[in-house]
C-alpha cells in the first residue's frame, strides 16, 4: 500500500504541477485548455486517493497533523465538487491557491517523510 500512495502522490505532484503552469501561462489557449483537460482528470483521482491512502499511512504511524491534512482534502475536494454541480465556477485566483496548497502540502509529506513511504530507515 505504501508504494501505490507514493506513486499516486507522485503522479498527483505531477498533474498539480501542469495545472499551475498551464494555468498561470496559457490561460484561455486552446493548447491550455487541452492540457488541463487531460491533467485536471489525473490530478482529482489522484489526489483523492493518494490523500485517503497517505493520510492513513501517516496517521497510522504518528504523524497526526499531515495525515489529518491529507484528509481534509477529501472536504476540500468534495465542496469543489459541489460548487461545481451547482453551477458555481470559483474565480481563478481560489483554484490557483488551492492547487498550490495541495502542491506544497503533498511535497512536505513525501520529502519530510520519505522514509516512511518507501519502507528505508531514514540516514
Amino acid at each position: 500500500m505504501d508504494k501505490l500512495a507514493v506513486t499516486l502522490a507522485i503522479a498527483t505532484v505531477a498533474a498539480l504541477n501542469v495545472v499551475v503552469v498551464v494555468g498561470a501561462s496559457l490561460p484561455d489557449s486552446v493548447t491550455g485548455e487541452r492540457l488541463l483537460a487531460i491533467a485536471v482528470p489525473i490530478m482529482d483521482l489522484c489526489l483523492v486517493l493518494s490523500s485517503v491512502l497517505l493520510g492513513r499511512i501517516l496517521v497510522a504511524r504518528g504523524f497526526r497533523t499531515l495525515g489529518a491534512l491529507l484528509i481534509l482534502n477529501i472536504a476540500l475536494f468534495a465542496a469543489a465538487v459541489v460548487l461545481r454541480v451547482v453551477g458555481s465556477i470559483p474565480p481563478r485566483w481560489l483554484l490557483f491557491t488551492t492547487d498550490v496548497y495541495w502542491l506544497n502540502l503533498y511535497l512536505i509529506a513525501l520529502s519530510k517523510h520519505w522514509s516512511v513511504f518507501s519502507g528505508r530507515a531514514a540516514a
